[in-house]
């Protein structure tokens, strides 16, 4: 394997992220401090101080020495009995209290409360020193200012420990190469990627003459493989090398083309079995009412198809024949979405089906699976000629196969 290497994008995307939304939180705190800092109404970010509405007079603009009020005068109200406290917590003015422009010539807020007056006796009951207009927010605002700018503090360092460590991880990781035991101890920026899983790669042959041509390898190569199906034949033949049982059967087999081997079991609908054996021109079969009874019958040869010819007999001759095959032709594709192809093999190649009766030619459609590979072979004899069809799927290309004479029976 090739040296480890790091995709450092999607993570720096979400740093990029979160980076914009702690500049976001930041500026909002900002302007919801700047609203809270500005007063009621005011329509300037840096208004101008008046004079102010209370009636109470600042401490620092009160005469040095308070004026009392005479003895006669009426006594000062109690806080419980004052007017409704404002949001500041002071008593609301009244229309009395407003304070009275100054004489020409002295400077505003000079004059002392008139003696006996409400406002006198509040001043020294309550010395109130309300915030001038314009200089700061009110206290519980600016509270709530020092928490935002505190969490916004926490919001920045934490970003930026965030920022400096995911920076330090890239580094160490794009710098790192190894594959072995310390990559194990050390978590990886791309270990949430997930890898696309393996296909097999599809190999279509170039034409229908190369997929005929090219199964006929593949076997060729492969040695050996095995065969299931249906067989419908008229007659026993060095086609279909065996005892007779029923017109149609089911089969499952298995052959090796060196030496021409073949070993196969046919059942019929009615559940009677035959065994055959096929060692290069001799051919030995046994028969039984079931499948699993064919082991306690002995095999028997059959003279009238061990012959010299064809040097091959059976399934071990499928490699031929589809070398043999003539105008082949792409067909489309199955209903498991496998290629195939159409083609003709000639009588000569296949011989006779059918004992007294000539050979006839075969339609034979080859199906390829995505390695390119034979998976699927149909050989069906034209109108006209004795009536055979082989329909056989292949497994286990190059499998062993162990195929023997059978011992001579008692």
């Amino acid at each position: 394997m090739g040296r480890g290497r790091h995709n450092p994008g999607p993570l720096l995307a979400a740093l990029a992220a979160a980076a914009a939304a702690t500049t976001a939180v930041l500026a909002a705190k900002r302007a919801s401090s700047r609203r809270r800092a500005q007063p009621a109404g005011a329509t300037s970010t840096n208004p101008i101080p008046g004079p102010t509405t209370s009636s109470v007079r600042p401490r620092h603009l009160a005469p040095t020495t308070p004026t009392r009020p005479p003895a006669d005068a009426p006594a000062a109200p109690s806080l419980s009995s004052a007017a409704p406290l404002q949001p500041e917590g002071r008593p609301a003015p009244g229309p009395a209290e407003q304070p009275a422009s100054p004489p020409v010539g002295e400077p505003a807020g000079s004059e002392a409360p008139a003696a006996g007056s409400e406002a006198a006796t509040t001043a020294e009951a309550e010395p109130y020193l309300p915030p001038t207009v314009g200089t700061g927010p009110p206290q519980h605002l600016a509270q709530g200012s020092r928490r935002g700018r505190a969490l916004v503090g926490v919001l920045v360092a934490a970003g930026i420990v965030v920022l400096l460590g995911a920076g330090a991880m890239v580094v160490a990781g794009a710098g790192s190469g190894d594959t072995g035991a310390a990559s194990s101890t050390r978590p990886r920026l791309d270990s949430v990627t997930t890898e696309a899983p393996a296909t097999t790669t599809t190999t279509m042959p170039a034409s229908p003459e190369d997929a005929f041509a090219g199964a006929a390898s593949r076997l060729e190569a492969a040695g050996t493989f095995a065969y299931q199906g249906t067989v419908t034949a008229s007659d026993v033949s060095a086609v279909r090398p065996s005892l007779w049982l029923a017109v149609d059967v089911t089969v499952d087999g298995e052959a090796s083309l060196a030496g021409g081997l073949v070993h196969e079991v046919a059942v019929a609908g009615n559940g009677r079995a035959t065994e055959t054996v096929v060692v290069g021109p001799d051919v030995w079969g046994r028969t039984a009412r079931t499948r699993d009874a064919l082991a306690e019958a002995g095999y028997e040869g059959i003279p009238e198809l061990s012959k010299p010819e064809p040097a091959t007999k059976g399934a071990a001759g499928l490699a031929a024949w589809l070398a043999a095959v003539e105008e082949p032709q792409a067909a489309g594709v199955d209903v498991q979405g496998r290629r195939q192809y159409r083609g003709t093999l000639p009588a000569a190649a296949l011989g006779p089906t059918e004992r007294g009766r000539r050979a006839v030619d075969a339609e034979v459609v080859l199906v390829l699976d995505r390695t390119g590979r034979p998976a699927h072979v149909d050989i069906t004899t034209v109108p006209g000629g004795p009536p055979l069809h082989l329909a056989l799927d292949l497994t286990n290309l190059g499998a062993p196969v162990a195929i023997e004479p059978p011992p001579p029976s008692a």
